[in-house]
């Protein structure tokens, strides 16, 4: 939250400031109930009623969204919650009032004042009324769009940013096309939060990062829950403008001084490549750079990666960061067909990429696993290839989609191609 919407004197001087009310409120209360009255349950009329309806739709709130969390975001389990809730705190604040256990359901109109509150914070959040969630600000209010997956969901395309700077870099000019997209993005995430969920809408679930930057610098920022399918040609639009795909990839941004380090994971297993000082480093830069200056929505959508190139990076320094340690991260890109200068550059080295699965067996794995696009890449695990010699045989093996569900994994593509001894 910090990094994103404030910066930490502003967090700073909050927390004084609340720390203030509250030891002003401490001292007046200090004041009304002496010390030698400790013991006794002091009630101050009014100031009673208020305090135990707050506390009342607080706990019931609180015990509602529990429940919705262990029960798949279940409607009917955040009612139990919240009026169990609700119940509870009530009869328990009612105790200390009364003194009396017969009185615990004393004053049932602040029973129901509560639960109208309640349920009317839980609307106005759960169907967003007063158009906060689902809503953008008119276009000619606004000077900068970004828009990204964000860490929780699946890389349905699959660019890990790696860091949460991102968003500051990918910050784009509003312009028509921008501005429909994160309309659009928007719209599938409000249909997208009123549909009962079935187990495999979390396959496909992407979570998205809409942040817009108003004419007078103020920031508006969405976290969205859709579907990858429906926004699938908005983000082939966004990989395919060169003030998106540019400055979110750290390769090809003004920040490729702060890469260490790049490894490969492919046919032909996982390596080390090389390091700054090592003249392959450049090298292998120079062809990421090349290849990725062409519209990568397209390239995404049409053809089947055949590796991963793993930059890893020097983060800048934390605010909450107490040790003096170097704070490497790492960002990774897939590698295409159409790169074919990285391709070049792998194979001469002796990473086969082409020569492994040649463009017919891709074409076959892309038609086995029933996409007209490109393929579907889920969280946990980034997707691979990998060769296993057996005989004349060479087993490849595509993980689109291993997603960890409680324990289990889901292998969605394996496929076998025989008698390829070359």
């Amino acid at each position: 939250y910090i990094s994103m919407e404030k910066n930490l004197t502003e967090v700073l001087l909050c927390a004084l400031f609340s720390a203030g009310l509250a030891l002003i409120a401490g001292w007046f209360l200090y004041k009304k109930r002496p010390l030698e009255t400790a013991g006794q349950a002091v009630v101050f009329g009014i100031p009673a009623t208020v305090v135990k309806i707050f506390l009342a739709v607080e706990n019931g709130l609180l015990l509602g969204h529990f429940f919705r969390l262990i029960t798949d975001e279940s409607d009917f389990w955040y009612l139990a919650g919240l009026i169990l809730g609700l119940v509870i705190t009530y009869a328990v604040i009612q105790k200390i009032y009364s003194s009396d256990i017969k009185k615990i359901f004393g004053h049932p109109v602040h029973l129901i004042t509560a639960a109208v509150i309640a349920l009317a914070i839980s609307a106005i959040f759960r169907f967003d009324l007063i158009g906060f969630d689902y809503t953008i600000p008119d276009q000619s209010r606004i000077k900068e769009i970004a828009i990204l997956e964000d860490d929780n969901g699946c890389y349905a395309f699959h660019y890990n940013m790696g860091d949460d700077k991102a968003i500051d870099r990918i910050q784009m000019a509003c312009d028509d096309e921008l501005y429909s997209i994160a309309c659009h993005i928007i719209e599938k995430g409000k249909e997208e939060s009123r549909k009962k969920k079935t187990y495999d809408d979390y396959k496909t679930r992407l979570d998205v990062l809409v942040r817009v930057r108003l004419q007078n610098g103020s920031l508006r920022t969405r976290r969205l829950r859709v579907n990858a399918d429906d926004v699938r040609e908005d983000f082939r639009k966004l990989l395919n403008r060169r003030d998106f795909a540019g400055p979110l990839y750290l390769v090809t941004s003004n920040q490729d001084n702060t890469i260490k380090e790049i490894s490969f994971s492919g046919i032909g297993g996982d390596k080390r490549l090389a390091k700054r000082k090592d003249p392959r480093f450049s090298e292998l830069m120079d062809a990421v750079k090349k290849d990725m200056d062409q519209d990568l929505g397209d390239i995404m959508a049409s053809e089947l990666p055949v590796g991963i190139l793993n930059f890893e990076y020097q983060q800048e320094k934390s605010h909450y960061s107490w040790s003096g340690a170097e704070d490497l991260s790492d960002q990774e890109i897939l590698i295409y067909p159409s790169y074919r200068n990285t391709v070049a550059c792998l194979e001469k080295w002796g990473y086969p990429c082409l020569s492994g699965p040649r463009e017919k067996d891709m074409q076959d794995m892309q038609n086995i696993s029933g996409h007209s696009g490109r393929l579907l890449y889920n969280d946990y695990d980034t997707p691979w290839l990998e060769d296993r010699k057996s005989g004349n045989d060479l087993k490849v093996y595509i993980k689109p989609d291993c997603r960890a569900d409680y324990g289990n994994r889901e292998y969605v593509l394996c496929v076998l191609i025989k008698d390829r001894a070359d």
